[in-house]
């Protein structure tokens, strides 16, 4: 993942390594890394819907893995959509195509569980509207991004498959706890909340995989435990959108106007943010951003500058969505070329982009940002140099 060229290395967050990588310092034989495989295999072989990965023996034998890692492993992509395991003698791990509603569902619960508030949801709606517009009425993105958005508003459950009951139990409780505090949100114990949502415990387990795939799952051990509610990290929702994306063989011509799109998002919204700021307090803000300059050279640079602008931004939607644009591509982006010759041109636009917003020229700054674009799609689009379409995006 430090060569992604989604994201300025030194802004790795742990669970992002993790998901590019497949492992952490832990064993690679865990589910979560099993899982992790096998959607490296599904995005080797193009992801055809229907193929079959292989039987659970085959699957052992060529991952390295006991029987029991790998079923918990398939439990987890079967919560995921993406896989599913058939019985029988021509049965086996086969790939599917996640269903759009439960990638929504699950950014939409990521969402709740952390906090976000219907009048973020408005500001977000409002700036990101006439940029999204640019986008195509049926790209991947737009149909999912309006789908959350809708999900949110209604507070109806998405699921799809076998799953539905389980995801309807982990979306209650997650609406439950919302949002989930620092300490957590007790849920109770197993037997009490099977007879609460008058289920088996084979389908409230469904839930309890589905709240431990996004990341908010907490046993609590011993006397007068149970489970818990935790606050979530994006790790969660990074890997449901990635199964959605690679399934739908998303490439860097579909991420980039995506990218580009929610960086403008961010960048209006950071300025709104500056209007309202002191004039000192925002000259320090912008001292911020320029000393950001001085540090390092492209596509580094350009990541820093990115991110800064979307902590000043402060929207949880539009970074969630950015975050799992960026994993998606890290996790497939082989490592980028060096383009010196964009570094000074980059730089004049971005320090131009930082003046015009201490002086509060927002039209100026977005004109700015959208000029250091065009400088990098330009290159996207006619380098023939070895790995040069993935050297610049830069967002954590």
């Amino acid at each position: 993942m430090e060569n992604s060229p989604l994201i300025a290395p030194s802004a790795f967050s742990d669970d992002l390594y993790v998901f590019a990588k497949g492992y952490g310092s832990e064993s690679r034989n865990t589910p979560a890394h099993v899982a992790w495989a096998l959607e490296s295999a599904a995005v080797r072989y193009g992801w055809p819907v229907g193929r079959l990965l292989g039987s659970e023996r085959d699957l052992i034998e060529r991952f390295g893995v006991s029987r029991d890692a790998l079923r918990e492993a398939i439990r987890v992509v079967e919560a995921r959509g993406s896989m599913r395991m058939q019985r029988g003698c021509k049965g086996g791990l086969r790939l599917l195509r996640p269903h759009l509603d439960q990638a929504a569902g699950a950014l939409a619960a990521y969402l709740r569980a952390c906090g976000c508030s219907d009048a973020e949801l408005a500001e977000t709606a409002s700036v990101a509207a006439p940029i999204l517009a640019s986008l195509d009425d049926d790209d991947l993105f737009i149909c999912l991004y309006r789908r959350t958005i809708t999900l949110l508003a209604s507070g109806e459950t998405a699921g799809a498959g076998g799953t539905v009951r389980g995801t309807v139990i982990a979306t209650r409780l997650i609406r439950h706890g919302a949002p989930i505090p620092e300490e957590g949100a007790y849920l109770g114990s197993e037997a009490d909340l099977c007879a609460k949502f008058s289920c088996g415990r084979s389908t409230f387990r469904q839930a309890l995989r589905i709240l431990d795939d996004l990341g908010m799952l907490h046993v609590r051990r011993g006397r007068g435990g149970g489970y818990a509610l935790k606050r979530p990290s994006s790790i969660g929702v990074v890997r449901q959108l990635f199964a959605l994306l690679a399934s739908r063989q998303q490439t860097l011509e579909n991420i980039i106007p995506v990218v580009w799109a929610l960086n403008l998002v961010n960048l209006r919204l950071a300025m709104h943010r500056f209007r309202q700021l002191s004039p000192g307090l925002r000259a320090e803000r912008c001292d911020g951003l320029a000393a950001l300059l001085v540090q390092s050279s492209e596509p580094r640079r350009w990541g820093l500058l990115q991110q800064a602008l979307s902590r000043a931004a402060n929207n949880t939607m539009v970074s969630t969505l950015l975050r799992c644009m960026v994993a998606y591509h890290a996790r497939l982006g082989p490592p980028p070329a060096v383009h010196s010759e964009l570094d000074e041109q980059l730089r004049t636009d971005e320090e131009a982009i930082v003046q015009a917003l201490r002086r509060g020229r927002d039209a100026e700054a977005e004109s700015h940002h959208r000029r250091a674009q065009a400088r990098l799609s330009q290159m996207f689009h006619c380098s023939d140099l070895p790995g040069s379409e993935h050297a610049f995006l830069g967002h954590a």
